[in-house]
């Protein structure tokens, strides 16, 4: 998967960059378990519906 911030063109130390760097970031484990329980869905579909 490809990272959002070496897709953009934007100065490293803006606001844009660090909320660029944030949605990167791998939902935590326990977030990922919560999704799966309410849905029923696998983990694996889980994570492939919020990074799609």
């Amino acid at each position: 998967m490809a990272s959002l911030t070496g897709l953009y063109a934007v100065e490293e130390d803006s606001p844009e960059h660090e909320y660029l760097r944030m949605c990167d970031m791998p939902l935590p484990q326990d977030v990922m378990e919560y999704l799966q329980s309410q849905d029923g869905e696998s983990l694996e579909d889980s994570t492939r519906l919020l990074y799609a």
